[in-house]
């Protein structure tokens, strides 16, 4: 299960949906031939298993799962890590930041943080990182903070940076880019209080995404890039 779950990972990063599908569904298959009292995937093949189906828009499935994983950690499994109480945390926060329950998505984005913090290891912290810069950087929150947003970042890159973690270093590329861009989008609203980009500009942030995307076959990340070429050929960015 595991390993079929790793595989799916792999191919899902790689962009190959069909695979990432069937290789799941097998893992889950023999979960419940293993445990028919808990038959869905969790920990991380359950991770990886909402991360597909939230990439196809299939929210409220990921909230059951998630929700259920958690009840199963704290009422049914007695060894549970932080991990394992992590990761759906952080699926709730991603489910709550797609239907934009900005107030729900923190919550849960901020414990998943902590539990990721405690694991003692920062091969998974960037996930919610990420996650939660997007929710600080999304205007539609009328608690967006694009400081806050620029902490969490540079965490991740600071992360991915030294440990070699190229995907994440990606992912930051991408959510930088929409960062600033959404900074000069909405300019006006800053009263004076921009925090002025330091750094790489944004077409340098999505120059260096489509670079890496090249070199690790990172093409999960394709369509995300190409929105923001689309969006930089449009309008001219300071």
């Amino acid at each position: 299960i595991t390993s079929l779950a790793a595989l799916a990972n792999t191919q899902h990063q790689a962009g190959k949906k069909k695979e990432v599908s069937i290789l799941l569904r097998k893992a889950e298959k023999l979960r419940k031939e293993m445990q028919p009292r808990f038959p869905r995937l969790c920990s991380l093949p359950g991770f990886y298993y909402c991360e597909l189906l939230l990439a196809r828009g299939e929210v409220q499935e990921v909230q059951e799962r998630a929700e259920e994983e958690l009840d199963l950690w704290t009422n049914h499994f007695g060894d549970g890590g932080s991990l394992d109480f992590s990761l759906p945390k952080l699926t709730l926060g991603c489910v709550f930041l797609q239907k934009k329950n900005f107030s729900q998505a923190i919550v849960w984005l901020d414990q998943a943080i902590d539990g990721l913090r405690a694991y003692g290891s920062s091969q998974h912290l960037p996930r919610g990182l990420l996650v939660r810069a997007a929710l600080h950087r999304d205007t539609l929150n009328p608690d967006f903070n694009f400081s806050c947003a620029h902490q969490d970042l540079q965490e991740v890159f600071d992360i991915a940076q030294s440990s070699g973690m190229r995907l994440y270093l990606t992912d930051y590329h991408l959510e930088m880019a929409r960062l600033l861009m959404a900074e000069w989008e909405n300019s006006s609203r800053f009263s004076g209080e921009r925090n002025e980009a330091k750094g790489l500009s944004l077409q340098e942030h999505v120059i260096e995404a489509e670079k890496l995307i090249e070199e690790t076959g990172y093409k999960r990340r394709l369509p995300e890039l190409k929105e923001l070429q689309s969006n930089l050929s449009k309008k001219s960015y300071c």
